[in-house]
């Protein structure tokens, strides 16, 4: 059985070295590859491992959701997914992998 998609929330967005006195522009944009599947990492009390994939697609509203590939052992509702991003000059930021941060595990 597969658990149910999960909002996914911006934990972090990072930008690519410049130099110089660079201006960080706003992100306009969340992308993610479609038929990707994102290694999801788990942070919780006692716990960072890895704990498989998940798919990441647009819910109705255009939000990001998370479908987990694995059986998470956690309440669903302590159970947060949140997406690491790297962004580029443009503003348009490219998720690059996904964490579950799990509290009162």
């Amino acid at each position: 059985m597969r658990d149910p998609s999960f909002p996914l929330r911006v934990g972090a967005v990072t930008h690519r070295p410049t130099f110089g006195d660079p201006v960080l522009p706003n992100v306009t944009s969340y992308e993610i590859e479609a038929d990707r599947r994102y290694k999801v990492l788990i942070y919780a009390p006692d716990l960072r491992e890895e704990a498989g994939t998940c798919e990441v697609s647009r819910g109705p509203n255009g939000n990001l959701v998370v479908s987990p590939d694995f059986l998470i052992k956690f309440p669903y509702e302590n159970c947060t997914f949140y997406g690491s991003f790297t962004a580029d000059e443009a503003g348009r930021a490219v998720l690059e992998e996904v964490v579950l941060v799990v509290t009162d595990a």
